[in-house]
């Protein structure tokens, strides 16, 4: 499941074990796994996790902090039941649509009939980041994507190879790895909840005017997020459908080194959006310009650099993270550099 680090430096150590691992063919399998899951997952966020920081925000900004409590909470029964719906819709879906050309043998279904059950634990984890983030605290985010996803899936990964798992081993350590960071967001909600106590408790469980304004600025937002997904998973769509399983492995296994140059312009994005939506409750746009132009120049001068040893030297990079047998994908990193 491709989260907001899963194209950086915080995938790349739990990728190389698997890579280490699995036969690119079986690799590619994978990947082509979790493109279903990355649009299945798309698809039953419903936007919310767009949608919930923007109106936290708004709604503090403008100091009406009795809609929060039901705008949580009707968030997280709507993620609930789209994830649980998702489970039983899904594998079919594929199944029907793309089944017969794509998977002809069946063994991405078999792979995408494991992943699902993390749908619903994705979800939920997406939407407690996404509180989190409308009460500026977006150190929430690292914790857990940066930290706690990678290197319990890094754990899990290298037992499986340890124990000289096939791939259906390797794709449940990637499960396990899910509700184990699952597990631990709980805990952390539960003892750092985003609203006081005392102020959660006031709050009755209720469904008017502020979920309907929610699910009428997310539902745009969903279609947005999809198609955006099925862009970024086309490359591996395509190559799927026309190239081998051992290609799709080997260009997933280097895409993600690409992630390195969205790094910066994603976290400052994930910080701007809350920000300005409070100042905008607030009625203070005068600061957004200046905001705007400081963001855009550190955005370029921290990427720059690091795109241009990319595109020089990326068999270097390969060699050094994955080996020989994957260097055949240098062309697809430069050309993959240069996009980005």
């Amino acid at each position: 499941m491709q989260e907001p680090s899963s194209e950086c430096f915080s995938t790349l150590s739990p990728k190389k074990v698997l890579t280490s691992h699995l036969a690119p063919a079986d690799f590619g399998t994978y990947a082509l796994a979790l493109t279903v899951i990355s649009v299945t997952g798309a698809v039953a966020t419903l936007g919310l996790n767009e949608g919930v920081p923007r109106y936290i925000a708004f709604f503090r900004g403008r100091h009406e902090e009795q809609k929060v409590h039901e705008l949580i909470i009707s968030a997280m029964i709507m993620g609930l039941i789209a994830g649980l719906l998702s489970i039983l819709v899904s594998p079919s879906l594929f199944h029907t649509l793309a089944g017969n050309g794509f998977d002809a043998q069946g063994k991405v279904l078999s792979v995408v009939k494991t992943l699902i059950f993390a749908v619903p634990f994705t979800i939920l984890l997406n939407l407690t980041v996404a509180i989190y983030r409308g009460f500026d605290r977006t150190n929430v985010n690292m914790y857990f994507y940066n930290i706690v996803r990678p290197v319990s899936l890094l754990g899990f990964a290298t037992v499986a190879v340890f124990i000289n798992a096939s791939l259906k081993g390797v794709v449940f350590a990637d499960l396990l790895s899910m509700i184990f960071t699952f597990g631990i967001m709980s805990v952390y909600f539960i003892k750092r909840p985003p609203i006081k106590r005392a102020v959660k408790q006031e709050r009755k469980i209720q469904f008017g005017g502020t979920t309907r304004q929610l699910i009428r600025y997310s539902f745009p937002l969903l279609i947005t997020a999809t198609l955006l997904n099925i862009m970024s998973w086309i490359d591996t769509i395509m190559l799927g459908y026309f190239k081998s399983a051992e290609i799709v492995g080997i260009y997933n296994a280097v895409y993600p080194i690409v992630g390195f140059l969205s790094l910066v312009v994603s976290s400052m994005g994930f910080v701007y959006v809350p920000v300005t939506s409070r100042l905008w409750g607030q009625n203070e746009t005068a600061p957004l310009g200046s905001i705007y132009e400081i963001m855009t120049k550190w955005c370029f001068l921290l990427t720059f650099p690091l795109f241009a040893l990319i595109f020089v030297y990326p068999e270097y990079f390969i060699t050094k993270l994955y080996g020989e047998q994957y260097v055949s994908g240098a062309i697809a990193l430069r050309i993959l550099a240069l996009g980005s």
